[in-house]
């Protein structure tokens, strides 16, 4: 983690039948130094099985992310399924929507 974050936290989700090396180094050439970069790996074959223990591994991670940057701004990137997980989480967390400066949805 970053010391100091003062631009914002940037979540970006792999998706189906993937890990998050792709995903994390396309994010890594959006954040800044000031930034805090979150990839989680979901497991390859934990994405063929059910889609709900993700959805609340994203949802667990974000929380206690947003739960310790309370004034830091957000991003979301998800692709494939990832982005489908993050439209459910932010549907769990209506109260995130005003912390977000970005959604973009790939092939989701």
């Amino acid at each position: 983690m970053v010391s100091e974050i003062s631009d914002f936290i940037l979540f970006a989700q792999h998706g189906w039948a993937d890990n998050d090396k792709a995903i994390a180094n396309m994010a890594q050439s959006l954040v800044t130094p000031h930034s805090l970069l979150i990839t989680p790996d979901l497991g390859w074959v934990k994405t063929w099985l059910r889609i709900e223990p993700l959805i609340e591994q994203v949802e667990k991670l974000a929380s206690e992310t947003i739960d310790n940057y309370l004034h830091i701004p957000i991003r979301i990137i998800g692709h494939s399924m990832g982005g489908l997980i993050w439209l459910e989480v932010l549907h769990r967390h209506p109260e995130w929507w005003t912390k977000v400066e970005s959604l973009v949805l790939i092939a989701s």
